[in-house]
């Protein structure tokens, strides 16, 4: 994967992952959108994943979160995928997204796009989710601190919570090119009607 050891990355950490992404040199000043992928069950098939040990099978993700850029077009950046780093959304969509019309309205997947600066102001996680009942670790942590800011607290759940309204712009597959474009939305800071799903 061209540019990997470029960036912060930690398997499993996909928010964190990005929050850091979005503020590398030669991004930071493009046009950036912060995408949570995610749908009611919390099962969001995508393929070409490093995690999958086969590259036609696809990885179920609860939720999973990348980087827009806007570059000679919207370009996605996603960290664990088998796909080039920076590929056209068509390409990343069409590779990633194998059979996404077919599925059940459970499982259609849904896309909060959040703008890059707006997510890197607003995100806390503390790392909770990935603990075990045990306290243990399901995977190991980034090397890096949490981002809590002022907090301890997390509010990760409320950017993959497709259904509540919250900061951003929800949209499904059809209409995610609209919404990386819709700048005022994606900026939105509130939690209100800016957040509905077009």
């Amino acid at each position: 994967m061209d540019g990997m050891t470029e960036h912060r990355y930690q398997p499993f950490f996909c928010e964190e992952n990005v929050w850091h992404l979005s503020q590398s040199p030669g991004l930071s000043d493009l046009p950036r959108r912060v995408v949570f992928i995610s749908n009611p069950r919390r099962a969001c098939p995508l393929f070409l994943q490093r995690a999958s040990e086969c590259s036609l099978e696809p990885v179920i993700w609860d939720y999973h979160v990348v980087l827009a850029v806007l570059s000679d077009g919207w370009r996605i950046w996603d960290l664990d995928s088998r796909l080039d780093l920076g590929v056209s959304l068509h390409q990343y969509t069409t590779a990633t997204f194998v059979g996404a019309a077919l599925l059940p309205p459970d499982l259609a997947l849904r896309f909060r796009l959040v703008e890059a600066d707006l997510y890197q102001e607003r995100f806390r996680s503390g790392r909770a989710h990935m603990r075990g009942q045990d306290g243990r670790w399901l995977h190991p942590p980034p090397p890096w601190p949490a981002i809590v800011g002022d907090s301890q607290g997390s509010n990760l759940a409320r950017f993959i919570d497709m259904e509540a309204e919250f900061i951003g712009v929800v949209t499904d597959l059809e209409g995610l090119g609209g919404g990386l474009d819709d700048t005022a939305a994606c900026q939105s800071g509130a939690v209100g009607p800016g957040s509905r799903l077009r």
